[in-house]
């Protein structure tokens, strides 16, 4: 699968209305220098159909979560998982890109932990 790498002036899947998928995979990260990254997946069988996310104070971040938001699309969970610094393109060397991975394991290691509803 080949990937654009023109998420610094085109940010991609940035939205600061996440209520599109109420039952999702949603997880918030913070730290103490008020910077704050929300993620939500639309997940159907287990594969990530689409993922938003906002950001507050993390502007250097902002290419890597966009560019990542398209990447894990019609991913499974388990695969998204397996993303690591040291498995994506050689165009994400030069952007941070551990607050989305971080936020991503974290939302879908509680998503895959949350009981099925029958």
């Amino acid at each position: 699968m080949t990937h654009n790498i023109n998420h610094i002036n085109n940010l991609q899947n940035k939205n600061n209305n996440l209520d599109y998928y109420p039952d999702s995979a949603r997880f918030v990260i913070k730290n103490d220098n008020s910077q704050e990254l929300e993620l939500v997946f639309k997940i159907d069988r287990q594969v990530i159909l689409d993922c938003k996310w906002r950001s507050k104070n993390l502007k250097d971040a902002e290419p890597s979560c966009s560019f990542l938001s398209e990447y894990i699309v019609g991913l499974t969970i388990n695969e998204a998982l397996l993303i690591n610094n040291r498995v994506l393109p050689e165009e994400l060397s030069d952007f941070d890109c551990s607050p989305f991975l971080q936020a991503m394991q974290k939302a879908l290691m509680l998503y895959s932990k949350k009981p099925a509803i029958s």
